[in-house]
Protein backbone atom coordinates (compact mmCIF):
# COMPACT_ATOMS: atom_id res chain seq x y z
CA UNK A 1 0.00 0.00 0.00
CA UNK A 2 1.23 3.19 -1.12
CA UNK A 3 1.79 6.27 1.37
CA UNK A 4 -1.28 8.51 -0.24
CA UNK A 5 -3.40 5.20 0.22
CA UNK A 6 -2.61 4.82 4.08
CA UNK A 7 -3.21 8.42 4.43
CA UNK A 8 -6.44 8.17 2.85
CA UNK A 9 -7.29 5.13 4.98
CA UNK A 10 -6.19 7.21 8.15
CA UNK A 11 -8.19 9.73 7.10
CA UNK A 12 -11.51 7.90 6.61
CA UNK A 13 -11.32 6.18 9.54
CA UNK A 14 -10.82 9.41 11.53
CA UNK A 15 -14.00 10.87 9.68
CA UNK A 16 -15.95 7.29 10.30
CA UNK A 17 -14.86 7.40 14.15
CA UNK A 18 -15.89 11.39 14.39
CA UNK A 19 -19.19 10.31 12.43
CA UNK A 20 -19.82 7.70 15.46
CA UNK A 21 -19.19 10.34 18.24
CA UNK A 22 -21.10 12.75 17.02
CA UNK A 23 -24.42 9.93 16.33
CA UNK A 24 -23.46 8.96 20.27
CA UNK A 25 -23.56 12.59 21.45
CA UNK A 26 -26.35 14.10 19.34
CA UNK A 27 -28.89 11.27 17.95
CA UNK A 28 -31.91 11.36 20.18
CA UNK A 29 -32.57 8.19 22.33
CA UNK A 30 -35.42 6.97 23.92
CA UNK A 31 -35.50 5.63 27.87
CA UNK A 32 -35.04 2.28 28.41
CA UNK A 33 -38.27 0.26 29.41
CA UNK A 34 -38.74 -2.32 32.23
CA UNK A 35 -40.76 -5.33 30.82
CA UNK A 36 -42.80 -2.90 28.62
CA UNK A 37 -43.35 -0.23 31.50
CA UNK A 38 -41.90 3.12 32.02
CA UNK A 39 -40.04 2.41 35.59
CA UNK A 40 -39.68 5.69 38.11
CA UNK A 41 -36.82 4.85 41.04
CA UNK A 42 -36.96 7.26 43.67
CA UNK A 43 -33.71 7.71 45.91
CA UNK A 44 -33.55 8.69 49.33
CA UNK A 45 -30.00 9.10 51.18
CA UNK A 46 -27.90 10.94 53.03
CA UNK A 47 -25.15 13.46 52.24
CA UNK A 48 -22.45 14.96 54.64
CA UNK A 49 -21.71 18.35 55.64
CA UNK A 50 -18.86 20.18 53.40
CA UNK A 51 -17.81 17.00 51.79
CA UNK A 52 -19.76 17.83 48.15
CA UNK A 53 -17.58 15.79 46.36
CA UNK A 54 -17.89 13.04 48.88
CA UNK A 55 -21.94 13.51 48.53
CA UNK A 56 -22.17 13.83 44.81
CA UNK A 57 -20.22 10.29 44.51
CA UNK A 58 -22.91 9.25 46.32
CA UNK A 59 -25.87 10.33 45.16
CA UNK A 60 -25.17 8.87 41.87
CA UNK A 61 -24.36 5.74 43.03
CA UNK A 62 -27.73 5.07 44.36
CA UNK A 63 -28.76 6.94 40.59
CA UNK A 64 -26.47 4.38 38.68
CA UNK A 65 -27.98 1.47 40.75
CA UNK A 66 -31.76 2.36 39.91
CA UNK A 67 -30.54 2.55 36.32
CA UNK A 68 -28.91 -0.83 36.71
CA UNK A 69 -32.45 -2.13 37.65
CA UNK A 70 -34.05 -1.00 34.68
CA UNK A 71 -35.16 2.49 35.45
CA UNK A 72 -36.25 5.05 32.72
CA UNK A 73 -36.81 7.81 35.01
CA UNK A 74 -34.55 8.76 38.05
CA UNK A 75 -35.48 11.54 40.62
CA UNK A 76 -33.03 12.92 43.36
CA UNK A 77 -34.41 14.77 46.07
CA UNK A 78 -33.73 18.39 46.56
CA UNK A 79 -30.35 19.04 47.82
CA UNK A 80 -29.14 15.95 45.88
CA UNK A 81 -25.47 16.71 45.77
CA UNK A 82 -25.42 18.43 49.25
CA UNK A 83 -26.41 19.00 52.20
CA UNK A 84 -28.62 21.63 53.92
CA UNK A 85 -26.13 22.82 56.43
CA UNK A 86 -23.87 23.09 52.66
CA UNK A 87 -26.42 26.08 51.35
CA UNK A 88 -26.97 27.94 54.41
CA UNK A 89 -23.38 28.82 54.67
CA UNK A 90 -23.00 29.48 51.06
CA UNK A 91 -20.36 27.22 50.15
CA UNK A 92 -23.12 25.21 48.14
CA UNK A 93 -23.76 27.74 45.87
CA UNK A 94 -20.01 28.99 45.56
CA UNK A 95 -18.95 25.70 44.91
CA UNK A 96 -22.09 24.19 42.22
CA UNK A 97 -21.30 27.96 40.54
CA UNK A 98 -17.52 27.27 39.99
CA UNK A 99 -18.22 23.53 38.80
CA UNK A 100 -21.04 23.81 36.99
CA UNK A 101 -20.18 23.06 33.39
CA UNK A 102 -18.23 20.00 34.82
CA UNK A 103 -21.15 19.13 36.74
CA UNK A 104 -23.54 18.91 33.96
CA UNK A 105 -21.24 17.36 31.54
CA UNK A 106 -21.46 14.75 34.30
CA UNK A 107 -24.78 14.07 34.60
CA UNK A 108 -25.25 14.52 30.69
CA UNK A 109 -23.16 11.42 30.27
CA UNK A 110 -24.69 9.51 33.05
CA UNK A 111 -28.20 10.03 31.65
CA UNK A 112 -26.87 9.51 28.26
CA UNK A 113 -24.75 6.46 28.81
CA UNK A 114 -27.69 4.81 31.28
CA UNK A 115 -30.66 5.67 28.53
CA UNK A 116 -32.79 8.04 31.07
CA UNK A 117 -34.08 11.02 32.62
CA UNK A 118 -32.50 12.24 35.29
CA UNK A 119 -33.82 14.76 37.61
CA UNK A 120 -31.41 16.51 39.79
CA UNK A 121 -31.47 19.07 42.08
CA UNK A 122 -28.89 22.02 42.23
CA UNK A 123 -28.14 25.46 44.76
CA UNK A 124 -27.97 28.19 41.63
CA UNK A 125 -25.71 31.60 42.17
CA UNK A 126 -25.68 33.61 39.47
CA UNK A 127 -21.97 34.90 38.27
CA UNK A 128 -20.92 38.44 38.63
CA UNK A 129 -21.03 41.29 40.22
CA UNK A 130 -23.50 41.64 43.44
CA UNK A 131 -25.39 44.60 42.73
CA UNK A 132 -25.89 47.56 44.76
CA UNK A 133 -27.94 47.36 48.08
CA UNK A 134 -28.02 43.78 48.35
CA UNK A 135 -25.70 41.34 50.27
CA UNK A 136 -25.74 38.13 47.95
CA UNK A 137 -25.93 37.10 44.40
CA UNK A 138 -29.16 36.23 42.91
CA UNK A 139 -29.50 32.86 44.39
CA UNK A 140 -32.24 29.82 43.43
CA UNK A 141 -33.13 26.41 44.75
CA UNK A 142 -32.82 25.36 41.07
CA UNK A 143 -33.70 21.43 39.70
CA UNK A 144 -32.78 20.16 36.33
CA UNK A 145 -34.07 17.22 34.07
CA UNK A 146 -31.96 15.61 31.42
CA UNK A 147 -32.56 13.48 29.29
CA UNK A 148 -31.87 9.84 27.59
CA UNK A 149 -29.77 11.96 25.23
CA UNK A 150 -28.18 14.04 27.77
CA UNK A 151 -29.85 17.35 27.04
CA UNK A 152 -31.47 19.60 29.72
CA UNK A 153 -35.07 19.38 28.58
CA UNK A 154 -36.28 21.26 32.02
CA UNK A 155 -35.33 23.72 34.67
CA UNK A 156 -37.81 24.54 37.45
CA UNK A 157 -36.87 27.32 40.32
CA UNK A 158 -39.03 26.77 43.47
CA UNK A 159 -41.75 29.13 43.86
CA UNK A 160 -42.74 29.19 47.26
CA UNK A 161 -39.59 29.69 49.88
CA UNK A 162 -39.32 28.09 52.97
CA UNK A 163 -37.14 28.78 56.10
CA UNK A 164 -33.97 27.05 54.70
CA UNK A 165 -34.13 28.92 51.88
CA UNK A 166 -35.14 32.04 53.09
CA UNK A 167 -31.56 31.92 55.63
CA UNK A 168 -29.31 31.27 52.29
CA UNK A 169 -30.78 34.11 50.24
CA UNK A 170 -32.79 31.94 47.84
CA UNK A 171 -34.87 34.03 46.09
CA UNK A 172 -38.30 32.20 44.99
CA UNK A 173 -39.15 31.26 40.80
CA UNK A 174 -41.60 32.69 38.95
CA UNK A 175 -42.97 30.12 36.92
CA UNK A 176 -44.53 26.94 36.63
CA UNK A 177 -42.94 23.75 35.13
CA UNK A 178 -45.19 21.18 33.05
CA UNK A 179 -42.83 19.32 30.86
CA UNK A 180 -44.02 17.47 27.23
CA UNK A 181 -42.41 14.16 27.09
CA UNK A 182 -42.84 11.52 24.69
CA UNK A 183 -44.70 9.53 27.69
CA UNK A 184 -46.62 12.45 28.88
CA UNK A 185 -46.46 15.34 30.69
CA UNK A 186 -44.62 16.01 33.97
CA UNK A 187 -45.18 18.69 36.82
CA UNK A 188 -42.00 19.82 38.60
CA UNK A 189 -42.15 20.70 42.19
CA UNK A 190 -39.90 21.21 45.11
CA UNK A 191 -40.61 20.95 48.75
CA UNK A 192 -42.97 23.22 50.19
CA UNK A 193 -44.50 24.46 46.71
CA UNK A 194 -46.42 20.97 47.44
CA UNK A 195 -48.95 22.73 49.65
CA UNK A 196 -49.72 25.15 47.42
CA UNK A 197 -51.19 22.94 43.86
CA UNK A 198 -54.04 26.06 43.88
CA UNK A 199 -50.91 27.85 42.34
CA UNK A 200 -49.97 25.43 39.75
CA UNK A 201 -52.89 25.52 37.45
CA UNK A 202 -51.85 24.07 34.54
CA UNK A 203 -50.71 20.82 36.24
CA UNK A 204 -54.08 19.64 35.95
CA UNK A 205 -53.19 18.57 33.14
CA UNK A 206 -50.26 16.83 33.74
CA UNK A 207 -49.89 12.39 33.99
CA UNK A 208 -47.25 12.70 37.26
CA UNK A 209 -46.39 15.30 39.52
CA UNK A 210 -42.59 14.90 40.74
CA UNK A 211 -41.66 16.76 44.15
CA UNK A 212 -38.40 16.66 45.56
CA UNK A 213 -38.46 17.12 49.54
CA UNK A 214 -35.60 17.75 51.75
CA UNK A 215 -38.31 17.84 54.52
CA UNK A 216 -37.54 18.15 58.13
CA UNK A 217 -40.49 19.83 60.20
CA UNK A 218 -44.24 19.98 59.96
CA UNK A 219 -44.74 22.85 56.75
CA UNK A 220 -48.72 22.00 56.13
CA UNK A 221 -49.79 24.01 57.86
CA UNK A 222 -50.12 28.38 56.67
CA UNK A 223 -49.82 29.86 60.50
CA UNK A 224 -46.06 30.75 61.45
CA UNK A 225 -44.30 28.00 63.61
CA UNK A 226 -42.40 28.22 66.35
CA UNK A 227 -38.55 28.86 65.48
CA UNK A 228 -37.98 25.74 67.88
CA UNK A 229 -38.88 23.83 64.92
CA UNK A 230 -36.47 20.97 65.28
CA UNK A 231 -37.93 19.45 67.75
CA UNK A 232 -40.47 18.61 65.46
CA UNK A 233 -40.59 14.62 66.06
CA UNK A 234 -40.46 11.95 63.23
CA UNK A 235 -43.78 10.52 63.56
CA UNK A 236 -45.26 14.01 63.09
CA UNK A 237 -42.64 15.05 60.09
CA UNK A 238 -43.45 11.44 58.08
CA UNK A 239 -47.96 12.18 58.75
CA UNK A 240 -46.79 15.32 56.35
CA UNK A 241 -46.69 13.28 53.28
CA UNK A 242 -50.36 11.68 53.18
CA UNK A 243 -51.67 15.08 54.19
CA UNK A 244 -49.76 17.19 51.44
CA UNK A 245 -50.57 13.99 48.84
CA UNK A 246 -54.51 14.55 49.74
CA UNK A 247 -54.09 18.28 49.03
CA UNK A 248 -52.40 17.38 45.56
CA UNK A 249 -54.83 15.10 44.91
CA UNK A 250 -58.02 17.66 45.35
CA UNK A 251 -55.84 20.28 43.30
CA UNK A 252 -55.14 18.17 40.50
CA UNK A 253 -57.41 15.80 40.29
CA UNK A 254 -55.92 13.25 37.76
CA UNK A 255 -51.77 12.77 38.31
CA UNK A 256 -50.01 10.57 40.24
CA UNK A 257 -47.63 12.32 42.56
CA UNK A 258 -44.24 11.22 43.18
CA UNK A 259 -42.46 12.52 46.61
CA UNK A 260 -38.63 11.83 47.01
CA UNK A 261 -37.08 12.79 50.43
CA UNK A 262 -33.97 13.07 51.93
CA UNK A 263 -32.87 10.87 55.02
CA UNK A 264 -30.32 11.01 57.05
CA UNK A 265 -29.09 13.66 60.51
CA UNK A 266 -27.48 16.78 59.56
CA UNK A 267 -26.62 19.29 61.71
CA UNK A 268 -29.98 21.38 60.64
CA UNK A 269 -31.66 17.99 61.81
CA UNK A 270 -32.52 14.94 60.63
CA UNK A 271 -34.65 14.34 57.20
CA UNK A 272 -37.42 11.56 57.50
CA UNK A 273 -37.25 9.55 53.73
CA UNK A 274 -40.58 8.54 53.71
CA UNK A 275 -40.70 8.81 49.82
CA UNK A 276 -43.84 7.54 47.94
CA UNK A 277 -46.13 7.10 45.04
CA UNK A 278 -49.47 8.64 45.42
CA UNK A 279 -52.84 8.05 43.89
CA UNK A 280 -54.81 10.73 42.37
CA UNK A 281 -57.31 9.76 45.06
CA UNK A 282 -54.68 10.80 47.88
CA UNK A 283 -53.81 7.46 48.72
CA UNK A 284 -50.12 6.52 49.14
CA UNK A 285 -49.84 3.21 46.42
CA UNK A 286 -46.15 2.52 47.82
CA UNK A 287 -43.81 3.66 50.29
CA UNK A 288 -40.36 3.80 51.41
CA UNK A 289 -38.87 3.88 54.48
CA UNK A 290 -36.47 6.13 56.80
CA UNK A 291 -33.54 4.38 55.51
CA UNK A 292 -31.81 4.73 52.50
CA UNK A 293 -33.34 3.60 50.02
CA UNK A 294 -34.94 3.42 46.74
CA UNK A 295 -38.49 3.32 45.79
CA UNK A 296 -39.35 2.04 42.31
CA UNK A 297 -42.16 2.45 39.97
CA UNK A 298 -43.67 0.78 37.11
CA UNK A 299 -46.23 2.63 34.60
CA UNK A 300 -48.48 0.50 32.12
CA UNK A 301 -47.60 2.38 28.08
CA UNK A 302 -50.36 2.63 25.86
CA UNK A 303 -49.99 1.44 22.14
CA UNK A 304 -48.87 5.28 21.74
CA UNK A 305 -46.23 5.11 24.74
CA UNK A 306 -48.09 6.81 26.53
CA UNK A 307 -48.63 6.42 30.40
CA UNK A 308 -52.35 4.60 31.13
CA UNK A 309 -53.69 7.70 33.95
CA UNK A 310 -56.28 5.38 34.55
CA UNK A 311 -53.97 2.34 35.68
CA UNK A 312 -52.08 3.31 38.88
CA UNK A 313 -48.50 2.41 39.18
CA UNK A 314 -47.12 -0.79 40.63
CA UNK A 315 -44.22 -0.84 42.76
CA UNK A 316 -41.27 -3.39 41.98
CA UNK A 317 -38.15 -4.22 43.61
CA UNK A 318 -39.24 -3.35 47.10
CA UNK A 319 -36.14 -4.94 48.24
CA UNK A 320 -33.05 -3.64 45.55
CA UNK A 321 -31.65 -1.36 48.32
CA UNK A 322 -32.43 -1.59 51.95
CA UNK A 323 -29.14 0.23 53.50
CA UNK A 324 -26.64 2.81 53.56
CA UNK A 325 -24.08 2.26 51.09
CA UNK A 326 -20.14 2.06 52.46
CA UNK A 327 -18.16 4.98 50.26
Amino acid sequence: MTVRRRVLCLALLAVLVAAGVLVYLYLPRSPKLADGKMRFAICQYDSRPGFIQWSIRHALSYAQEAADHGAGFIVLPEYSFCTADDTLNGNAFFYFRKKAAKIQRRLSAFSRRNRCYLLVNIPYEESGKIKEGELLPPRKNRSLLFDPSGRIVAKYEKRNIAFLDSFGGVRRGDSEALVELPFGKVGLMICRDASYGRKYPSYREADIVIVQFAHITDWTSDKERDPAWLTNDMGSSLADFPKVGKRLALSFQRPTALFANKTGFEPDGGFTGGSCAIGADGTILARAGTYADILYMDYALDENGRIRIDEPPVQALKKAVQEPRKE
